[in-house]
């Protein structure tokens, strides 16, 4: 599958940043989505060194392949999948050596964190939420600015919508429509819903 990120501008590659372990003592990719810090939360996956390892803490990975999977991090004693602190499931990132899953996507979707309040999202079609992280900033005076960043696995036709009310009080929406056969993203600028007028 691919592995791909969605901003308000368009589709582009993920990039996974060099990490140091917990020792300190070696380098790998780490995959990292959202906003680190006690009122916000991130989705953090580790990058399989038959991908990739890093020489320096500055390097960066770009997925541009097709042949990525993710691996559940299992728990060695009972086998369940761990959690991270926000309840999603923690994988590492390695290589697929199947061609079943070649269109797939997993999307790390950036929704927007401006001047937004009430930011939700909505995933029709063929495709699921696998996990969800939390963009934010804190602009002073308890002016916190919170959006949902989802982590999206695509395996078919699919639209996704955003949706917030701007600082004028008005309802915008974004759409973002993946044809799946053809690998074409239709994505629309930031709109004003009708509904608000």
């Amino acid at each position: 599958m691919k592995i791909k990120k969605l901003t308000w501008t368009g589709i582009e590659p993920m990039k996974a940043q060099a990490f140091y372990n917990n020792k300190g003592d070696r380098l790998f990719f780490n995959v990292k989505h959202g906003t680190e810090g006690k009122l916000f939360g991130y989705w953090l996956g580790r990058v399989s060194p038959k991908i990739a390892k890093p020489k320096d803490i500055s390097d960066t990975y770009v997925f541009e392949k097709n042949n990525y999977v993710l691996i559940p991090n299992r728990d060695k004693v009972n086998g369940n999948i761990n959690k991270d602190k926000l309840g999603n499931n923690i994988y590492s990132i390695g290589i697929d050596y199947s061609t079943i899953h070649q269109n797939d996507i997993i999307l790390f979707w950036e929704i927007p964190n401006k001047n937004y309040k009430d930011v939700n999202f909505e995933i029709n079609g063929d495709a699921n939420m696998i996990g969800i992280a939390y963009n934010g900033k804190d602009r002073g005076d308890d002016n916190l600015h919170i959006s949902p960043a989802p982590v999206v696995e695509i395996y078919g036709n699919c639209t996704l919508t955003w949706t917030a009310i701007n600082i004028n009080g008005d309802k915008i929406y974004q759409t973002a429509t993946y044809n799946y056969n053809n690998e074409v993203w239709d994505i629309s600028p930031v709109l004003l819903n009708d509904e608000t007028n």
